[in-house]
């Protein structure tokens, strides 16, 4: 699981927004190859997720946070790509909350 960012804004958005992260196709495969070498599972972009954590101070790590309901939530983010070559990836996915903290991560099941 990798840590993308925390956003904090006094104002909320009255409908979802989209937020769109930015990736190069090497930081990508090399986070997806990793995870096939831990879990000895065939991974690819499609299991690929945002995870989102909504708690009032959350920690830069999920697993220290305290997995109530309603605090995480994972987003299926639509996948682009652009560039030479497709090198540029883009990961662009609908947000109700801009009080969260944002995570990569590679579903394992």
């Amino acid at each position: 699981m990798y840590n993308i960012s925390l956003l904090q804004a006094d104002k909320q958005p009255q409908k979802p927004v989209f937020l769109r992260l930015f990736f190069t196709k090497n930081e990508l495969e090399k986070a997806l190859s990793d995870c096939n070498q831990k879990a000895g599972i065939i991974k690819d972009l499609d299991d690929v997720q945002v995870l989102q954590c909504n708690e009032t101070n959350p920690d830069t790590y999920p697993s220290n946070n305290s997995f109530q309901e309603n605090t995480y939530s994972f987003i299926k983010p639509q996948w682009y790509s652009y560039g030479f070559n497709c090198e540029t990836m883009v990961a662009e996915f609908p947000v109700t909350s801009l009080n969260s903290e944002f995570y990569l991560a590679i579903s394992t099941h």
